[in-house]
């Protein structure tokens, strides 16, 4: 199923990536099915809290920092989706960027991943945002798929 993203929200996640250069940048896109594939509404962008949470969950090793991993706080995640659902849409996507790095998933992202979402990768080099690609996992949660994805029109 395709995830297509108006221009509109695509500006904002360039921008929120750009904004975040040389950190890892994130946030949720919210939105529904629509048309066969995943339509975006909205993107709400989320401050990369890897260094400051200090619940961090994660296996954290010296080579570790915001310029390779992201985190969200759980109370942001709540926060958005109880907006989303209030708005008759939900979580459909969890981005992040990759500094000077290939818009891929690492490993880390695997191991890290919920299968029922896909995950949005936007590549940032030098601080200008280049290709944004999309993954899910695949059932088995041993690799991702690739997830056709579509820069299309704002609604009118």
């Amino acid at each position: 199923m395709p995830l297509n993203i108006p221009r509109s929200q695509y500006e904002k996640i360039a921008q929120h990536a750009i904004a975040a250069y040389p950190r890892e940048g994130q946030g949720l896109l919210i939105g529904k099915e629509s048309d066969g594939g995943m339509l975006v509404a909205d993107f709400a962008p989320m401050p990369n809290v890897w260094e400051s949470y200090e619940d961090n969950p994660y296996e954290t090793r010296p080579q570790d920092s915001a310029r390779n991993r992201t985190l969200m706080d759980p109370q942001d995640f709540i926060r958005v989706d109880r907006e989303a659902r209030s708005r008759g849409l939900d979580i459909i996507c969890y981005f992040h960027s990759h500094p000077d790095h290939p818009a891929r998933p690492s490993e880390f992202d695997r191991r890290h991943a919920h299968p029922f979402l896909i995950y949005a990768i936007l590549a940032v080099a030098n601080g200008e945002p280049r290709e944004l690609t999309a993954w899910q996992l695949n059932e088995d949660m041993s690799q991702f798929l690739i997830v056709e994805l579509n820069i299309v029109e704002d609604p009118a």
